[in-house]
């Protein structure tokens, strides 16, 4: 039969090691966000070059 000691170790084991998988998994979403904030800032700038464009050549015409 086990302590409440030994209990408490496995407990505490159990728990450091579930920590460790949701720094892991906050560590991988965190850096996929980071990703996705690079894509999202080159699409919005492609997208307001493009604008900036379109209305230099609308405004160049008239």
């Amino acid at each position: 039969m086990a302590t409440n000691n030994e209990l408490l170790r496995q407990r505490l084991a159990a728990l450091s090691d579930e920590q460790q998988q949701f720094q892991k998994k906050w560590a991988n979403d965190w850096r996929r966000l980071s990703e996705l904030r690079h894509v999202l800032a080159a699409v919005s700038g492609a997208l307001a070059l493009g604008v900036g464009l379109s209305v230099g050549y609308q405004l160049g015409r008239r």
